[in-house]
Protein backbone atom coordinates (compact mmCIF):
# COMPACT_ATOMS: atom_id res chain seq x y z
CA UNK A 1 0.00 0.00 0.00
CA UNK A 2 1.13 3.43 -0.54
CA UNK A 3 1.37 4.08 3.06
CA UNK A 4 3.59 1.79 4.42
CA UNK A 5 6.36 4.00 4.16
CA UNK A 6 5.11 5.12 7.42
CA UNK A 7 4.76 8.52 6.31
CA UNK A 8 1.28 10.28 7.14
CA UNK A 9 1.52 12.99 5.30
CA UNK A 10 1.82 11.05 1.43
CA UNK A 11 -2.01 9.22 2.88
CA UNK A 12 -3.24 13.04 3.91
CA UNK A 13 -1.90 14.25 0.03
CA UNK A 14 -3.75 11.59 -1.62
CA UNK A 15 -7.16 12.39 0.22
CA UNK A 16 -6.52 15.68 0.36
CA UNK A 17 -6.08 15.75 -3.73
CA UNK A 18 -9.42 12.89 -3.84
CA UNK A 19 -11.39 16.00 -2.17
CA UNK A 20 -10.08 18.47 -4.16
CA UNK A 21 -11.18 16.12 -7.51
CA UNK A 22 -14.56 16.16 -5.73
CA UNK A 23 -13.97 12.09 -4.82
CA UNK A 24 -15.18 10.65 -2.04
CA UNK A 25 -13.05 8.02 -0.46
CA UNK A 26 -14.66 4.24 -0.37
CA UNK A 27 -15.42 2.78 3.33
CA UNK A 28 -12.91 0.44 3.11
CA UNK A 29 -9.78 2.81 1.51
CA UNK A 30 -10.73 4.94 4.66
CA UNK A 31 -10.67 1.53 6.99
CA UNK A 32 -7.20 0.50 5.54
CA UNK A 33 -5.77 4.30 6.37
CA UNK A 34 -6.64 4.13 9.21
CA UNK A 35 -5.93 1.18 10.82
CA UNK A 36 -2.52 1.69 9.41
CA UNK A 37 -2.22 5.23 10.84
CA UNK A 38 -3.64 4.40 14.53
CA UNK A 39 -1.54 1.02 14.64
CA UNK A 40 1.59 3.62 14.37
CA UNK A 41 0.44 5.86 16.64
CA UNK A 42 -0.41 8.28 13.90
CA UNK A 43 -3.48 10.36 16.21
CA UNK A 44 -3.59 13.83 14.99
CA UNK A 45 -3.52 12.61 12.02
CA UNK A 46 -6.72 10.38 12.16
CA UNK A 47 -8.80 13.05 13.45
CA UNK A 48 -7.22 15.70 11.16
CA UNK A 49 -8.63 13.26 8.01
CA UNK A 50 -11.65 12.78 9.76
CA UNK A 51 -12.55 16.38 9.56
CA UNK A 52 -11.43 16.14 5.74
CA UNK A 53 -14.10 13.38 4.42
CA UNK A 54 -17.47 12.69 5.17
CA UNK A 55 -17.22 9.71 7.39
CA UNK A 56 -20.48 6.65 7.49
CA UNK A 57 -20.90 4.71 10.35
CA UNK A 58 -18.90 1.32 9.96
CA UNK A 59 -17.28 -0.35 13.06
CA UNK A 60 -14.03 -0.02 12.01
CA UNK A 61 -13.85 3.83 11.50
CA UNK A 62 -15.73 4.20 14.57
CA UNK A 63 -12.90 2.20 16.59
CA UNK A 64 -10.30 3.64 15.00
CA UNK A 65 -11.56 7.36 15.85
CA UNK A 66 -12.28 6.90 19.04
CA UNK A 67 -9.36 5.15 19.78
CA UNK A 68 -7.34 8.27 18.41
CA UNK A 69 -9.81 10.53 19.94
CA UNK A 70 -9.05 9.42 23.55
CA UNK A 71 -5.36 8.42 22.92
CA UNK A 72 -4.96 12.52 22.61
CA UNK A 73 -7.24 13.21 25.24
CA UNK A 74 -9.64 14.95 23.70
CA UNK A 75 -12.63 13.36 25.64
CA UNK A 76 -15.77 15.25 24.47
CA UNK A 77 -14.64 14.05 21.01
CA UNK A 78 -14.37 10.67 22.26
CA UNK A 79 -18.01 10.61 24.01
CA UNK A 80 -19.36 12.42 21.16
CA UNK A 81 -18.52 9.54 18.74
CA UNK A 82 -19.34 6.51 21.03
CA UNK A 83 -23.07 8.73 21.42
CA UNK A 84 -23.53 9.01 17.65
CA UNK A 85 -23.25 5.04 17.41
CA UNK A 86 -25.60 4.58 19.89
CA UNK A 87 -28.07 7.24 18.14
CA UNK A 88 -27.32 4.84 15.18
CA UNK A 89 -28.44 1.81 17.01
CA UNK A 90 -31.61 3.20 17.47
CA UNK A 91 -32.36 4.14 13.91
CA UNK A 92 -31.63 0.85 13.02
CA UNK A 93 -27.84 0.69 12.70
CA UNK A 94 -25.22 -0.93 14.12
CA UNK A 95 -24.94 -0.07 17.86
CA UNK A 96 -21.99 0.30 19.88
CA UNK A 97 -19.33 -2.88 21.57
CA UNK A 98 -18.10 -2.52 25.32
CA UNK A 99 -14.66 -2.57 23.80
CA UNK A 100 -14.69 0.36 21.61
CA UNK A 101 -15.22 2.78 25.16
CA UNK A 102 -11.73 0.94 26.41
CA UNK A 103 -9.68 3.95 25.01
CA UNK A 104 -12.05 6.25 26.56
CA UNK A 105 -11.60 4.32 29.61
CA UNK A 106 -7.65 4.81 29.63
CA UNK A 107 -8.13 8.36 28.75
CA UNK A 108 -10.79 8.84 32.00
CA UNK A 109 -7.53 7.13 34.08
CA UNK A 110 -5.04 9.06 32.84
CA UNK A 111 -7.05 11.98 34.00
CA UNK A 112 -8.15 10.04 37.31
CA UNK A 113 -11.28 10.90 36.08
CA UNK A 114 -13.43 7.58 38.10
CA UNK A 115 -16.59 9.51 38.10
CA UNK A 116 -16.86 9.59 34.74
CA UNK A 117 -15.70 6.09 33.68
CA UNK A 118 -18.49 4.51 36.14
CA UNK A 119 -20.87 6.84 34.13
CA UNK A 120 -20.07 5.19 30.95
CA UNK A 121 -20.24 1.82 32.58
CA UNK A 122 -23.59 2.84 33.50
CA UNK A 123 -24.71 4.21 30.20
CA UNK A 124 -23.13 0.84 28.43
CA UNK A 125 -25.85 -1.16 31.08
CA UNK A 126 -28.86 1.12 29.66
CA UNK A 127 -27.84 0.35 26.87
CA UNK A 128 -28.09 -3.20 26.98
CA UNK A 129 -24.23 -3.39 25.62
CA UNK A 130 -22.86 -7.12 26.68
CA UNK A 131 -20.27 -5.39 29.13
CA UNK A 132 -16.38 -7.20 29.05
CA UNK A 133 -14.40 -7.92 31.75
CA UNK A 134 -11.45 -6.56 30.50
CA UNK A 135 -13.32 -2.77 30.27
CA UNK A 136 -15.36 -3.27 33.70
CA UNK A 137 -11.82 -4.40 35.66
CA UNK A 138 -10.09 -1.34 33.94
CA UNK A 139 -13.11 1.10 35.25
CA UNK A 140 -12.67 -0.57 38.62
CA UNK A 141 -9.03 -0.18 38.73
CA UNK A 142 -9.17 3.43 37.65
CA UNK A 143 -11.94 3.77 40.90
CA UNK A 144 -9.53 2.22 42.73
CA UNK A 145 -6.94 4.27 42.37
CA UNK A 146 -8.28 7.70 43.66
CA UNK A 147 -12.22 6.78 44.23
CA UNK A 148 -14.57 5.22 46.90
CA UNK A 149 -14.30 1.79 47.38
CA UNK A 150 -18.45 1.90 48.01
CA UNK A 151 -18.47 3.25 44.93
CA UNK A 152 -16.60 0.06 43.48
CA UNK A 153 -18.45 -2.08 45.43
CA UNK A 154 -21.95 -0.80 44.71
CA UNK A 155 -20.76 -0.83 40.54
CA UNK A 156 -19.43 -4.60 41.48
CA UNK A 157 -22.38 -5.29 42.77
CA UNK A 158 -24.66 -3.19 40.11
CA UNK A 159 -22.40 -5.41 37.48
CA UNK A 160 -23.08 -8.75 38.60
CA UNK A 161 -26.73 -8.47 38.86
CA UNK A 162 -26.43 -7.26 35.10
CA UNK A 163 -23.61 -9.79 33.63
CA UNK A 164 -21.80 -11.97 36.00
CA UNK A 165 -19.68 -12.66 33.26
CA UNK A 166 -18.27 -9.90 33.37
CA UNK A 167 -17.42 -10.02 36.64
CA UNK A 168 -13.90 -12.50 37.83
CA UNK A 169 -11.07 -12.85 39.97
CA UNK A 170 -9.57 -9.62 38.66
CA UNK A 171 -12.65 -7.70 39.74
CA UNK A 172 -12.54 -8.92 43.16
CA UNK A 173 -8.92 -8.52 43.83
CA UNK A 174 -9.37 -4.67 42.17
CA UNK A 175 -12.26 -3.84 45.10
CA UNK A 176 -9.97 -6.16 47.35
CA UNK A 177 -7.28 -4.22 47.26
CA UNK A 178 -8.94 -0.25 47.14
CA UNK A 179 -10.55 -1.65 50.09
CA UNK A 180 -7.46 -2.42 52.08
CA UNK A 181 -5.50 0.94 50.35
CA UNK A 182 -8.62 2.99 52.13
CA UNK A 183 -7.85 0.76 55.60
CA UNK A 184 -11.20 -0.97 55.13
CA UNK A 185 -10.75 -4.24 56.33
CA UNK A 186 -14.07 -5.47 57.03
CA UNK A 187 -15.19 -4.42 53.14
CA UNK A 188 -11.74 -6.87 52.10
CA UNK A 189 -13.35 -9.60 53.83
CA UNK A 190 -16.91 -9.14 52.36
CA UNK A 191 -15.50 -8.95 48.70
CA UNK A 192 -13.77 -12.16 49.74
CA UNK A 193 -16.79 -14.00 50.75
CA UNK A 194 -18.73 -12.72 47.91
CA UNK A 195 -15.99 -13.91 46.06
CA UNK A 196 -15.43 -17.12 47.01
CA UNK A 197 -19.11 -17.57 46.92
CA UNK A 198 -19.59 -16.68 42.86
Amino acid sequence: MLFRSGKPDVAMQVIERMRDNGLAPTCSFLQSVFRLLCARKYYQEVMLIAEMVPLQVDPVITSCLTLAAGEIGQLDLCEDILSRGWKAEEKGKRGQESKEYLPLMRAYARRKDWVSAVRAVRELMEHGAAVENVLFNSVLASCGQDGNPDEMYALLTEMRKYDSKAVDIVSYNTLMKASAKHRDVSKCFSVLEIGRAS
